[in-house]
């Protein structure tokens, strides 16, 4: 299936344009997709800061194969929530990683990330309830 998503190899691209991890996501990895679903793709970079938003998409629309359905997700480990990581890597597809098994080292950071936010929460939430139990 991925393979009949670009119309041209999209490593040659990722490359170019910096990209460390492409993940297919969403509802085309389950059961729920459909005729009408779209494509949910999540590009990983080292930073947001340091790419060309406009640069990025024009090319990665230049390769896929249903522009119009398209939804982009670019995203670096320091700026976006590990919520929206861990559901990313959870029911997922790797498109394309910068070197082997760089997904390894990726996926075990948001792991990461994504637990230990939880173990915060888990603390907020506990002191919160019994804050306003007590009331």
């Amino acid at each position: 299936m991925i393979k009949n998503l670009f119309i041209s190899p999209p490593s040659f691209v990722f490359k170019k344009i910096g990209v460390c991890a492409c993940y297919l996501f969403g509802s085309k990895n389950t059961k729920d997709f459909n005729e009408k679903s779209d494509y949910d793709l999540a590009i990983f970079v080292k930073s947001k800061q340091a790419i060309d938003y406009r640069s990025v998409l024009k090319q990665v629309l230049n390769i896929f194969k249903y522009p119009e359905k398209l939804h982009l997700s670019i995203v670096d480990l320091e700026n976006t929530s590990p919520i929206f990581l861990y559901q990313v890597i959870k029911n997922s597809t790797l498109i394309y990683e910068y070197k082997n098994n760089y997904y390894v080292t990726l996926e075990s950071m948001i792991m990461r990330l994504y637990f230990d936010d939880q173990y915060r929460n888990n603390i907020y939430f506990k002191f919160l309830k019994q804050k306003y139990a007590n009331r």
